[in-house]
């Protein structure tokens, strides 16, 4: 319940105890009193009180329903803008890999014996898919040399060894990839002890 609604359920409450209060004070009246043009007076009072709060009520009640129609349409609005935004990011993230499967088919379609060429060629998609990678944000984790980080690394192996100081990366298994400060996978890693 929101704090505009405890707040308006709280002064109906109040209205509602001074009306039962004049209520109560009227009904003493009636006994203990002659004057029926008081009375009178007293009862048309009551009833304009009793008038006007059902009509703020309403006028509440009314602004309530609109008010939750409105953050209905904007949960909806912005959740359909939250599935746009991230179609058009995978799209565009697609589209820069597209290329780089047009290669490799490209590559595989040949038939060549000549090995070195075909090395320059899966050399070149690699360069290729790197810069597609790097372009769209992601970095490398670096790793060898580098003091063990775990919220970097992730340490599969531990060795001993004297001529590194410790908990220094000494071999990297499988490269980290980041975009900013998030990782994205850890680098797999030796640590020297």
């Amino acid at each position: 319940m929101s704090k505009k609604e405890k707040e308006f359920k709280k002064d109906i409450r109040e209205k509602l105890e001074t009306i039962e209060k004049e209520t109560e004070d009227m009904n003493k009246d009636i006994k203990f009193s002659s004057d029926k043009k008081e009375l009178k007076d007293k009862l048309r009072d009551f009833k304009e009180k009793l008038e006007e709060t059902q009509k703020e009520l309403e006028e509440q009640k009314d602004s309530n329903i609109r008010l939750r129609a409105e953050f209905e349409n904007y949960k909806r609005r912005t959740q359909k803008e939250k599935e746009l935004i991230y179609n058009e990011s995978v799209a565009d993230t697609i589209k820069t890999i597209l290329p780089i499967i047009d290669n490799f088919e490209r590559a595989l379609g040949l038939e060549t014996n000549d090995s070195k060429s075909f090395k320059d060629g899966m050399d070149m998609i690699y360069r290729q898919l790197k810069d597609a990678i790097k372009n769209n944000g992601v970095e490398e984790i670096k790793s060898v040399g580098e003091k063990f980080d775990p919220t970097l690394h992730n340490a599969v192996m531990h060795v001993e060894d004297d001529e590194v100081s410790d908990n220094t990366v000494i071999e990297e298994f499988q490269k980290g990839y980041k975009i900013g400060n998030k990782v994205i996978r850890h680098s797999m890693v030796k640590v020297a002890n």
